[in-house]
């Protein structure tokens, strides 16, 4: 926590000055240090709780059982908390906002970074705040993460609610209850699946009751989930295989409705999860039915490895405003849509729309040709990015890894013309796939129910590599690869740079035609698809299709009913049935997928 540079070597809190105070040899530099040591303790407010609760937590004199992670043993017979929950970290937006939000100003990391350090002439007092703020930051992460004392919640972005929750586990006594009131994803971020796989092994969990905040329970972000966690002692262990679950509640009354507090068997766990062994966050106990069913039914499945596209902290130096013959465009997530290339362009807007990364819709009428980017980067450093991740033809597949409250999916993929998506648009492979392999799988991570899979698995506003890769994509099927091959590429070949995926699918000619019905029939054909690779009976679709509130309200205003799960179930029943009977599906489509008009060659 302190200062340790060149001039305060002599007063700096070391192993030598600690054996100095027990010798009791007093100096001016130990009468500083000394005082150094007070000021410290006031400003951190250090608490042992060992001394402050001598009666509560033993230790020395004989006590047994001593923990020693700790360095005591007992503890209290109930904890019962509600923590800050805060980043140890500063944040430039709200550091910034009441002093320099010129700073704010800036599009990229590598420019925000340029701008505070000019700070240091043009406003050097607001500098030595920043540099001293970043300082003590440093310190307590340093703190918490170095001492041991967190051993299982120090990890990724260090917040107090992590924190708050290993502390709570370590002063409950063996036989004791835990209660904390915690953001969701204290148990559910990727970060902290070593604690969750901790609690789960170790059977200290119990009960998770999580809550949306859009009534404003507590005055923070509405999009913000928390959850009621309690933790038991070492020896009061769960010994039943279950926990007691119950997710997205808005009121308490919601309690005690019917199956929303549910069982979850913990086994489970390895075939939804098996990397991380992350909860699914499902409403209802038929959300859970479900999402277990169809997880089994894709297996064995596709291997695919999603990967991270440029990041404005770590690759924004590379990027250019500018666009010349060495350059190529940058996509971001706003620009893509699941199978348009072209969902948003930059084309035509103002620089404030620019500048606050906001792209405008394109007509499907003038979906011709690529989006106009924000930002573009070197032929050369984008091929070598590209190649690090196993891409080597002139497309590749992206996904949305940011899950707005909004948005009308959680799973949002397409292919795009050579390019580095930025996050928090992803990328993915498949080692030594080819554009049949990419297609089913844009076809598979596109249907109602991997979406519905995702969806389980998103506890929070992104879709990440690490929950991505956990999501099955049943292994191709020679009975229905040519229908979804052919559905693909009439979906996604509709600008002239896809040219070399849609050769390389056995498509020659221009791009196809964006015809909306058409779309629409086909996307709901490769949808009844997929329903039936994940094992899903029509009882299981319809209850999928209802979870989708976005799409059915904007179906029943345009149409007067909830068309899109009409026409899957119609087109599931007929697919049943042809495969009840060992005959060939007939495809509804006339001409077939893939065979549909196309734009005027130019």
């Amino acid at each position: 926590m302190q200062p340790k540079t060149a001039l305060t070597r002599s007063t700096a809190i070391t192993h030598a000055i600690l054996e100095r105070f027990v010798d009791a040899s007093g100096t001016l530099d130990l009468a500083a240090a000394e005082e150094l040591v007070a000021d410290l303790a006031r400003q951190y407010r250090f608490f042992h709780w060992h001394v402050e609760f001598p009666h509560i937590f033993r230790v020395g004199n004989g006590a047994r059982n001593i923990d020693p992670a700790t360095g005591w043993a007992g503890g209290f017979s109930c904890v019962i908390g509600n923590p800050p929950w805060e980043r140890i970290a500063v944040e430039d937006d709200k550091f910034f906002a009441g002093r320099t939000s010129s700073v704010l100003d800036e599009t990229t990391t590598a420019k925000r970074k340029a701008a505070i350090d000019k700070l240091r002439t043009t406003h050097p007092h607001v500098f030595e705040e920043y540099m001293e703020a970043q300082r003590t930051s440093a310190a307590v992460s340093h703190l918490v993460s170095a001492s041991g004392r967190y051993p299982r919640t120090s990890v990724g972005r260090l917040t107090t609610q992590a924190l708050f929750a290993g502390l709570g586990l370590q002063l409950v006594e063996s036989s004791g209850l835990c209660g904390f009131i915690l953001p969701t994803g204290v148990i559910a971020d990727v970060p902290m699946k070593g604690f969750w796989n901790w609690l789960v092994e170790n059977r200290r969990i119990s009960r998770i009751i999580d809550f949306e905040n859009r009534n404003a329970i507590f005055p923070i972000h509405r999009s913000t989930k928390f959850s009621l966690l309690t933790f038991t002692g070492a020896t009061r262990r769960q010994q039943d295989q279950r926990l007691s679950v119950g997710m997205y509640f808005l009121t308490l009354d919601e309690l005690q409705q019917r199956d929303r507090v549910y069982s979850f068997p913990i086994d489970k766990l390895d075939i939804i999860s098996p990397s991380t062994r992350q909860l699914p966050i499902c409403k209802t106990r038929r959300d859970l039915e479900i999402l277990i069913k169809a997880v089994e039914g894709a297996r064995p499945s596709v291997g695919i490895a999603p990967w991270v596209g440029f990041t404005s902290e770590g690759s924004s130096h590379l990027w250019k405003e500018a666009q010349n013959s060495d350059t190529v465009p940058l996509y971001e997530g706003k620009m893509i849509h699941q199978f348009d290339c072209c969902f948003a362009t930059y084309e035509g807007v103002d620089e404030t729309a620019k500048h606050n990364g906001s792209p405008v819709e394109v007509n499907p009428a003038d979906k011709i040709r690529s989006p106009v980017t924000r930002f573009f980067a070197g032929r050369s450093d984008v091929l070598k990015f590209l190649i690090r991740k196993g891409v080597t033809s002139d497309w590749l597949c992206v996904y949305r890894d940011y899950v707005r409250a909004t948005d009308q999916r959680t799973a949002i993929s397409a292919v795009v013309p050579c390019s580095v998506p930025i996050q928090p648009l992803n990328g993915f492979t498949i080692p030594h796939g080819n554009a049949v392999q990419y297609s089913w799988a844009l076809a598979a991570i596109n249907s109602f129910a991997y979406d519905f899979i995702a969806k389980q698995k998103t506890p929070g506003q992104h879709f990440n590599v690490t929950t991505m890769s956990q999501v099955p994509i049943p292994e191709l099927d020679e009975k229905w690869l040519s229908m979804v091959i052919r559905g693909v590429a009439e979906l996604s070949y509709i600008v002239p740079e896809l040219n070399g995926f849609a050769t390389e699918l056995g498509i020659d000619g221009p791009p196809f035609d964006w015809i909306q019905s058409r779309r629409d029939l086909i996307r709901c054909e490769l949808d009844s698809i997929f329903s039936h690779l994940y094992g899903l009976e029509h009882s299981d679709v319809s209850y999928i299709m209802d979870t989708f509130s976005i799409i059915k309200r904007r179906d029943i205003q345009h149409h007067g009913s909830f068309r899109t799960k009409e026409l899957i179930l119609e087109l599931h029943e007929k697919i049943a049935e042809a495969i009840s009977a060992d005959r060939p599906y007939q495809t509804v489509l006339d001409p077939p997928p893939g065979h549909g008009p196309r734009r005027p060659a130019r």
